[in-house]
């Protein structure tokens, strides 16, 4: 764990969930937070990164696109 002799516990666990909330959700909270969480995210996020390099990504697409690809498939 990056930070755990930095922080008490219960501070850690908040800042994590507020790194989550924002790389995961897009919550955005006061610039402070903000700053104070890109700074300590720094090393995190490089090594999250960095493990998902070559990991499948999903690609959403729109409903109606989607219907509209089954439809043309289904006309063949």
């Amino acid at each position: 764990m990056e930070h755990k002799d930095n922080f008490e516990e219960q501070e850690l666990i908040t800042l994590a969930q507020l790194y989550t909330n924002i790389e995961f959700l897009g919550c955005r909270y006061p610039q402070e937070t903000m700053k104070k969480i890109a700074k300590l995210a720094e090393t995190v996020s490089a090594k999250y990164k960095e493990s998902r390099k070559n990991k499948l990504k999903r690609t959403f697409v729109q409903a109606s696109d989607a219907a509209e690809q089954k439809a043309k498939r289904s006309f063949k």
